[in-house]
């Protein structure tokens, strides 16, 4: 809150009145003063009348909660001892909140009044709304306020990626659930029509085939199991454009697959490689998707990952046998390790390559303008060229490995739906046997 003080128009009005004086005095006309009396009065006496407190404004918004793609109210309330006239107010937005429609200042003064922004999350995480400056003038211009607000801080949620496809290992732990297994058991699922033996349930009888045949005959059914899904999401180093990198498309792509499979009955947990292990562990309903949300914001942190980082996931954030999907750029030797090491510990794996740009780029310009300069420029064109295709020959060889390892791996640069990127390893059980 900050008081008042006098506005330009002050300054418009005073200088003649001085001038208008000085010249009475210098030149012994009262006329001239006489002139001046009307300003220097109105000045002194409607200055006063604007000398109350300034007044206070206060900033909030419809939800401290969003999601990232979607519109939502900014508000701030502004209350004054008498009414004054609102000339402009400003809202403070970081880069990955977009104003959508301005306030409406009111035409007349006012006393109190709420002025709403409509803006939008443009990228999911942690963010900063505000500081909101609401600037006032009473006296008819006099005299004039600048009101601050304090920042408003926003949790917004990342967009899951549509998927309706889930993953399923070809081998399910004994644990009621959804899926059929290849078993005998207590399912919905056809397994298969065999005679009748001591100890079978009479609501098991095929009667239809029981007559045809003239013997006892009984259905068998699958049984239905569950199983543990983990993601694992490489936050070692991120590549891409801003709001379209590896890990936008990791956050994207992993809350959509929690969604699916969370849909589904199964246990969803959450697992951040990066400066530090964290994450959720396995849990089921729709309150464990809100928390694996909420793990994730904290992922957007600026910097390089700690290189004390080491290749193995503790067994601890693993369940035994547990399906995991690790998205990852494989931009870092720790991250090809780490997929050896989940593969070697027998757990199904899949491999969601979101390298969205490659590393480098067009380079500065040559400082000069010579030959030299040009020839220099084109020398390290020429570096960075064959820096980039040895490059590319490692990743290929990268994939190459993880590939005979018996791992799926998945192309997704964010250019097509993940349900469509992961159609083929939707269609067949992920084998979590090591293979040399």
């Amino acid at each position: 809150m900050s008081g008042w003080r006098a506005g330009p128009l002050v300054r418009w009005c005073l200088l003649p009145a001085v001038t208008a004086l000085v010249l009475a005095a210098l030149l012994r006309r009262a006329d001239l003063a006489v002139v001046a009396a009307p300003l220097l009065w109105w000045l002194a006496f409607g200055s006063g009348a604007a000398a109350g407190p300034a007044g206070e404004a206060t900033l909030g918004a419809a939800a401290l909660r969003t999601v990232e793609g979607e519109d939502f109210e900014v508000t701030v309330e502004v209350r004054f001892a008498a009414p004054v006239r609102l000339t402009r107010c400003v809202l403070e937005l970081p880069r990955d909140v977009g104003l959508v429609r301005p306030p409406e200042l009111p035409g007349e003064p006012v006393a109190s009044a709420v002025l709403r922004w409509e803006v939008r999350a443009l990228r999911w995480g942690r963010t900063v709304v505000g500081p909101v400056r609401v600037r006032a003038s009473a006296a008819a211009g006099l005299r004039v306020t600048e009101l601050r607000t304090g920042p408003l801080r926003l949790a917004v949620l990342p967009e899951p990626e549509p998927v309706e496809a889930a993953l399923v290992p070809a081998v399910l732990p004994r644990r009621i659930g959804e899926h059929p297994a290849p078993v005998p058991g207590e399912g919905t699922e056809f397994e298969a029509i065999r005679p009748f033996q001591p100890g079978d349930r009479p609501r098991r009888v095929n009667w239809a085939v029981s007559a045809r045949r003239r013997a006892p005959y009984v259905t068998v059914r699958q049984e239905e199991r569950s199983y543990d899904v983990v993601l694992v999401l490489d936050t070692l180093q991120r590549a891409g454009a801003f709001g379209r990198d590896s890990l936008d498309l990791s956050v994207r792509g992993a809350s959509g697959l929690a969604a699916a499979h969370l849909a589904r009955g199964e246990r969803v947990g959450l697992v951040a490689a990066g400066g530090r292990v964290r994450g959720v562990a396995p849990g089921v309903g729709g309150h464990q998707l809100q928390r694996i949300a909420e793990a994730v914001l904290d992922l957007r942190v600026e910097g390089a990952a700690d290189e004390s980082v080491v290749d193995r996931l503790p067994r601890t954030v693993l369940p035994s046998g547990a399906l995991v999907v690790y998205f990852t750029p494989l931009l870092d030797e720790r991250a090809r390790l780490t997929a050896l090491d989940l593969r070697r510990r027998g757990h199904p794996l899949v491999v969601v390559d979101v390298l969205t740009a490659e590393p480098g780029g067009s380079g500065p310009r040559p400082a000069g303008r010579g030959p030299s300069a040009w020839r220099e420029a084109g020398r390290s064109a020429g570096v960075r060229a064959l820096t980039l295709r040895l490059w590319r020959l490692d990743r290929a060889a990268d994939l190459y490995e993880i590939g005979r390892w018996g791992v799926p791996v998945i192309r997704w640069d964010g250019t097509e739906p993940l349900r469509s990127a992961l159609g083929a390893a939707a269609r067949r059980p992920v084998v979590g046997r090591w293979r040399r």
